[in-house]
């Protein structure tokens, strides 16, 4: 059984934290170092940061986002290379998440996981459910289904899957517990899931489920009816109970 995580999901553009809606609508949150250092008094399990401008990688930004955390912390947006992933390791990030270039050839994860572990590689997938309830994975230029991607990225080297729920995204309806359960089933590397999470109770769901992580968004960023922007986390006890307790 791995540990079980929650973690927050930090949407990196144009040097700002952003939350989206369904990958479109965009709200900003806030300064990423204040937002990090929030997120360090907290004593979150760990962040991942996604730049989803997938821009030329500004490395000395994210060295400075880097030296703010004390949480273990995954990056992922326009990993092209080999040096790309070495620079970002090097800069304190403990996972590199990789989707684009692996969609484009399976390989690179073999070749990241040859130089830096494969627990250093994490395989990103977004994924939807289409009008007629069929599960589509986005960029999908194969004819794999979400089950075949996952295992082939396993079997190329990924140490982990991050699933990114497009149609929960920002939506705080539930987390998908079906895919949690059935991707958890086949699979022997830590699942984590983002989208939808709304509340500690189906984060609790999640893990009876399979996950060993749980990604969560809008939950840790916005408060009341009107969406304002307060930045939290869950509290100790809750914590205590994901941790030490059987679920």
């Amino acid at each position: 059984m791995y540990n079980r995580r929650v973690i927050p999901v930090l949407l990196l553009s144009d040097y700002g934290f952003y939350k989206t809606k369904k990958f479109k609508t965009k709200k900003y949150l806030g300064d990423p170092i204040n937002i990090v250092k929030i997120f360090n008094e907290k004593e979150v399990d760990e962040l991942i940061i996604l730049d989803i401008d997938n821009n030329k990688i500004d490395f000395d930004y994210l060295k400075d986002i880097a030296s703010e955390s004390f949480a273990p912390m995954t990056y992922g947006g326009g990993i092209k290379t080999v040096e790309d992933a070495r620079r970002i390791l090097e800069l304190g990030f403990e996972k590199i998440s990789v989707q684009k270039s692996a969609f484009e050839n399976i390989q690179f994860l073999n070749e990241l996981s040859s130089n830096f572990g494969s627990s250093s590689v994490v395989f990103s997938i977004d994924f939807y459910t289409n009008i007629w309830g069929k599960l589509k994975v986005r960029n999908n230029k194969s004819n794999l289904s979400l089950i075949e991607l996952i295992e082939s990225g396993i079997k190329n080297g990924a140490g982990e899957i991050l699933l990114n729920d497009i149609s929960r995204d920002g939506m705080k309806i539930g987390l998908n517990q079906d895919i949690a359960n059935e991707i958890s089933k086949k699979i022997e590397v830590p699942l984590t899931l983002v989208g939808g999470a709304n509340s500690f109770e189906d984060i609790i769901n999640g893990f009876k489920n399979g996950l060993s992580g749980i990604g969560v968004g809008k939950m840790f960023s916005f408060h009341g009816e009107l969406d304002g922007v307060l930045i939290s986390y869950l509290n100790e006890m809750q914590l205590n109970k994901i941790k030490y307790e059987e679920i």
